[in-house]
């Protein structure tokens, strides 16, 4: 009977020490922002604060890290780094404010970061969201359509902005 306990034990424990680290330091009566990164490149990127790193791939979930809970007016500072490429951002929240930072592909430079913010005016934990991001200098007006008459779901959306609707 002790066995499978304690088999259940090392396995959570396993699960604990292998959860992704904390980048930045948040305290439970602070104003909170969240922040994320977005690996858009071909190669896979290591994000780096100055109290941990994470390693963002190119399949898939793998490109995108978690939400990160972040101290709200406070200055930030990540480093992005691909293959000899590396580039610094810094980014301060606002309160209740959704971050993204997303790894782009620079020509000669390699990289180079760009960030989306917003703040949701229509958040209902009961409903799930369908979000739009933007991220190509070069398309001035994406949309999304879809559904059997190809509806339109969102349009004329403005480089490196987002649109989000509520979906249930």
């Amino acid at each position: 009977m002790l066995r499978p306990f304690g088999m259940m034990l090392m396995l959570l424990a396993g699960a604990t020490a292998h959860a992704e680290p904390e980048l930045y330091e948040t305290g439970p009566s602070e104003e909170t922002s969240y922040i994320r990164f977005v690996n858009a490149l071909d190669h896979d990127l290591v994000v780096a604060s100055s109290s941990a790193k994470i390693n963002l791939n190119t399949k898939g979930a793998g490109r995108v890290s978690r939400f990160y809970r972040v101290k709200a007016g406070t200055k930030l500072t990540a480093t992005l780094r691909e293959g000899g490429h590396q580039v610094s951002v810094d980014v301060t929240g606002k309160p209740w404010e959704y971050i993204t930072v997303a790894a782009l592909p620079d020509g000669a430079a390699g990289i180079k970061a760009a960030q989306v913010k917003e703040t949701p005016e229509d958040f209902n934990a009961m409903r799930a969201s369908l979000a739009l991001f933007n991220l190509d200098p070069g398309c001035k007006a994406a949309e999304m359509r879809g559904g059997a008459k190809n509806v339109s779901v969102f349009d004329s959306l403005q480089p490196f902005s987002v649109k989000r609707r509520l979906i249930n």
